[in-house]
């Protein structure tokens, strides 16, 4: 009886073994499958919307902004932290998907904390002047966010967007320099 059972014993462990390299095999063709779909899919579709939305509040801060009537040569205008979070609560969308903007200004960096889909996110970026312009660098990104846009693409918006902030004051940036809570720059 032994002789006869032996052989069969063989055939199961030699089919469990086919069994898990299918199984396996089928797992990493599924999840090529799910990479190659988040990069050439999934990913641009959401990269998309995001940039729109934040195209969207953005650009409608910036339409709030005043400038003063009178610009003098060296002049320092002060904007306090909760003056952008402010600006940025007023002009995002009922429908938007980011939420609870709050700014933070170091002297080091300015951050600026949110939520996206119920997910905390933060963008941070040290401020400069290059060339008469107010523009970011050293962009941070973390959260969800980080799987959406990458700190280059988060730049060229956030420059884009400074540019044309800067552009309602007709007037070059030679300064800004950091604070606790508040950024001063000065203008030509």
């Amino acid at each position: 009886m032994l002789p006869n059972t032996f052989p069969y014993a063989q055939k199961t462990r030699h089919g469990l073994s086919c069994c898990f390299v299918w199984t396996l095999v089928t797992l990493v063709l599924l999840l090529i499958g799910l990479t190659i779909g988040w990069f050439f899919v999934i990913r641009p579709s959401i990269h998309n919307i995001a940039q729109r939305e934040m195209n969207a509040a953005l650009d409608r801060a910036e339409e709030s902004i005043h400038p003063p009537s009178l610009f003098l040569p060296g002049i320092i205008v002060p904007i306090q932290e909760h003056t952008i979070t402010e600006m940025l609560v007023l002009n995002l969308s009922p429908s938007n998907h980011i939420e609870n903007p709050v700014t933070h200004i170091t002297p080091n960096n300015v951050r600026l904390d949110f939520q996206l889909y119920g997910f905390p996110c933060a963008i941070s970026a040290v401020l400069r002047v290059d060339n008469g312009h107010f523009v970011v660098s050293d962009v941070n990104i973390e959260g969800i966010i980080s799987l959406i846009m990458s700190p280059d693409e988060m730049t060229t918006l956030l420059d884009t967007h400074l540019i044309h902030a800067q552009e309602l004051f007709q007037h070059s940036v030679t300064n800004v320099q950091l604070k606790d809570h508040e950024m001063d720059l000065t203008f030509q």
